[in-house]
């Protein structure tokens, strides 16, 4: 549950950051002596695995609201509860050499350690594995599986991550001093100590020219100790960066194309500098590299120094046109960064100071004789007052103006307005589309409408009036691949058939219904199919679970979840399912259930392509105790365990980085609410830990949004994710009454959005597995009616 951060719509906010940037200006001399500490005469490879995953990325619509806080079930607790899907990225195509997995390790017996976070919270610790349904290993405990055990080292590896996160160089020296060298080297995870202390080298500026040869050769050494493992891709990532700080091109070239995970923005776009440095006519040509580069310099978000910098070598190169330079100012409005803005109005000749007039003062230029300064003031004016823009532009619309800038200046004021969810969003939209008849097929690759992003807002506009034909028109302004999103496929197979195409509709409808989502099983009830679980896989056999348990990566991410380092389990465990089969991905799934490392188990089993077993993609431990606390207050259980597995992929010690906790992600002041509904005198906020206390809270609360929501799960789970008071007003927008897919499709914050369709497609599946028959997820999201707003009494 959200309190969410207030914030103007259409400001996107702030990409987290990706693993942890060093910035260090520690001694230079300090850091070569503790690597000589670290680093061992004569280094043993491990045997690398074959199997290597790719990290999701979640990527952000510039242009969509700010992602809402929670009141109870807070902003998900790792990133791997956000993922129920792994974006398409490039990737290397590596060949894996064949390796003789090594036999498990001994059984360690565990010691309590302090300051060492176990493996198992204290309330799993005897939770039955036995039964598909119960946790999902299948086979019970019948095959054995080593254990990961307690080391001498623990805790000072732990203190190590610690100071190398907060960059304290003299701290991580300290420790490295006071510490028996022989027992780190002994530890499993002693490379790590290596690795940190390699990157915090790495991040120094200036570079030191003297000792930068001496490192490069270290470097060097640790990538080929550890190629095609987790350690290498991250120091790569750091060497990439730096590699380009010193200009040392072909040796970047040489370095980029090892990535496991080549779907970094700014390391693609530092790549591609180095090919332009490096330019070959028999395999590059500036041309190439330009068109190669062009949704990396095109996509909706500012560019960044790396891309910044590709952009500006293209330019001076002849590559990136009139034209180009435009849209790179479309872009910098629709993300709205005053400092892309000015980078971009800079680049097309744009005086500065007429460019500060429009972005701070825009009622002050919108009838500037320069079209690109109108637009930026005139887009600005949407995003402090879309209705007052819109009326403006009803009254004073420039016809001398080009086509593109017209076409352009009221989309955005359409997208603003959807999702304020103003009532003339769609009269915006239909000027859009009236504006943009007479561009060709070449104004859809400009963006002339704006990103796919933006357009999607617009089709959100048309979809909330029911406007089948202003949608298939927005629609077809998007990109290729933005037509072949699920969403704007299923809405699209929509409009085909109120157009009576019922053909066309049934084409997409059929391509949908095989995938297990939200849209495939709208898909699937479309074509009058019932939505049943898959035929289950066969179990994994002893010898498969094996062969993962051996894996050297599965073995580090193990004792890394044991120690709490969760980021850096995460990436051993992609890079060592990587390339699995699905047989290889169902027995890492049973062992991640078996180990009890739930999210791993839920995300592994996720990504099969043609055997499946859903008792591993859902879950349902704790059942005993959910369906007591759901059976208490009347609440559905499969509904309960669709939220849940949304929420925390059931980690019992999940914590926001807004301070919601537990399973159900309660916030302290929701916890409060409820303790003193139920007569909890003594409530403390670490109560929230408790899983049984977590349950019992967050489905009490579950059902209170459900009663004052007038019975609707659709609107129930916005509002446990967003709030009670922001669906009623979104309710309250609707012209007229919708199913409820259509007001899941239009929420205009993108996280609660994307949460609704997952926890309510969640709950169809877990209904499904636990009554064994067919269920329905148009029942389930039901029809919303507008309603004048009222505020609730719920926090």
């Amino acid at each position: 549950m959200f309190h969410n951060k207030t914030s103007l719509p259409g400001h996107a906010p702030p990409s987290p950051g990706k693993g942890f940037s060093m910035k260090l200006g520690f001694s230079l001399g300090l850091a070569i002596a503790l690597l000589g500490q670290l680093m061992p005469a004569t280094a043993q490879t491990n045997p690398k695995p074959s199997e290597k995953p790719k990290q999701s990325q979640p990527s952000k619509a510039p242009n969509q609201a700010s992602k809402p806080q929670k009141p109870a079930g807070a902003a998900k607790a790792s990133s791997a509860a956000k993922s129920g899907t792994v974006q398409k990225t490039k990737s290397k195509s590596a060949a894996s050499a064949k390796t003789k997995a090594p036999a498990p390790p001994a059984e360690i017996t565990r010691v309590a350690r302090p300051g060492v976070k176990p493996l198992l919270p204290a309330s799993l610790a005897g939770l039955s594995l036995v039964g598909g349904v119960t946790v999902a290993a299948s086979q019970s405990n019948s095959i054995a599986v080593a254990q990961t055990g307690s080391h001498v080292g623990d805790d000072l590896l732990i203190q190590l991550r610690e100071a190398f996160v907060r960059q304290d160089l003299p701290e991580f020296q300290r420790l490295i001093n006071q510490s028996d060298q022989a027992q780190l080297k002994e530890h499993p995870l002693y490379p790590y100590a290596q690795h940190w202390a390699l990157r915090q080298r790495l991040s120094q500026r200036p570079i030191a020219e003297a000792n930068a040869e001496a490192l490069q050769r270290e470097v060097q050494r640790f990538l080929a100790r550890h190629d095609n493992e987790s350690l290498a891709e991250q120091l790569r990532k750091t060497y990439i960066e730096w590699l380009a700080d010193r200009e040392s091109w072909a040796q970047l070239k040489l370095e980029y194309p090892k990535l496991i995970f080549q779907d970094e923005a700014a390391l693609q776009c530092l790549f591609h500098v180095a090919r332009l440095k490096q330019v070959s006519a028999e395999t590059d040509s500036p041309a190439l590299i330009a068109a190669q580069s062009r949704a990396l310099l095109f996509a909706p978000r500012p560019l960044g120094s790396a891309c910044g910098r590709l952009f500006n070598e293209l330019k001076q190169q002849g590559q990136i046109d009139q034209a180009g330079l435009q849209q790179r100012l479309r872009l910098a409005l629709e993300s709205n960064q005053p400092g892309a803005i000015r980078w971009a109005a800079g680049h097309l000749g744009l005086a500065a100071a007429e460019v500060d007039r429009a972005i701070e003062q825009p009622e002050k230029c919108l009838r500037s004789n320069h079209p690109a300064i109108a637009q930026i003031a005139w887009v600005r004016l949407a995003r402090q007052d879309s209705v007052d823009a819109y009326r403006r532009w009803r009254q004073a619309e420039q016809t001398s103006w080009p086509s593109t800038v017209r076409s352009f200046i009221v989309a955005q004021i359409a997208s603003i307005s959807m999702l304020r969810m103003q009532a003339h969003a769609l009269d915006a939209t239909r000027d859009a589309l009236r504006d943009s008849q007479a561009l060709g097929a070449a104004a859809i690759e400009a963006g002339v409408l704006g990103s796919d992003e933006a357009l999607a807002i617009m089709a959100r506009s048309a979809l909330r009036a029911k406007d089948w034909d202003s949608l298939q028109q927005v629609i077809a302004w998007m990109s290729a691949r933005g037509q072949s999103e699920p969403s704007w496929q299923y809405w699209r197979a929509r409009a085909y058939r109120q157009a009576g195409d019922e053909q066309a509709a049934q084409a997409l409808f059929k391509e949908l219904a095989g995938q297990f989502h939200f849209y495939g099983q709208l898909a699937a009830e479309d074509l009058g199919q019932s939505i049943e679980i898959p035929p289950r896989a066969a179990k994994p056999h002893e010898d498969e679970l094996k062969a993962i348990a051996a894996l050297p990566g599965v073995q580090r991410a193990f004792k890394l979840y044991q120690l709490g380092l969760r980021p850096e389990a995460h990436r051993e465990w992609w890079v060592s399912t990587k390339l699995m089969s699905d047989r290889q991905l169902l027995a890492a799934a049973e062992l991640a259930c078996r180990r009890l490392v739930l999210d791993r188990c839920v995300n592994t089993a996720d990504r099969t392509k043609l055997e499946h077993d859903f008792h591993l993609r859902f879950i349902m431990p704790f059942r005993e105790d959910l369906e007591a606390s759901a059976s208490r207050v009347g609440l559905d259980t499969a509904w309960a365990y669709g939220l849940i597995r949304q929420e925390s992929r059931f980690l019992l010690d999940a914590k926001s980085s807004v301070g919601a906790q537990g399973l159900m992600q309660i916030m302290p002041t929701t916890g409060r609410w409820i303790a003193n509904k139920l007569g909890y005198a003594a409530f403390k906020t670490e109560d929230l830990q408790d899983m049984k206390t977590n349950l019992r809270f967050g489905t009490f609360y579950l059902r209170s949004v459900f009663d004052d929501l007038e019975g609707s799960q659709a609107m129930a789970s916005a509002a446990y994710n967003a709030g009670p008071n922001r669906p009623r007003a979104w309710r309250a927008t609707l012209p007229g009454p919708v199913e409820g897919a259509i007001f899941a499709e239009i929420i205009p914050f993108s996280e609660t959005r994307d949460y609704v369709k997952k926890v309510l497609s969640n709950a169809v599946y877990y209904a499904a597995l636990q009554r064994q028959e067919a269920q329905s997820l148009k029942k389930r999201l039901g029809e919303i009616a507008p309603k004048a707003t009222s505020q609730s009494l719920l926090p």
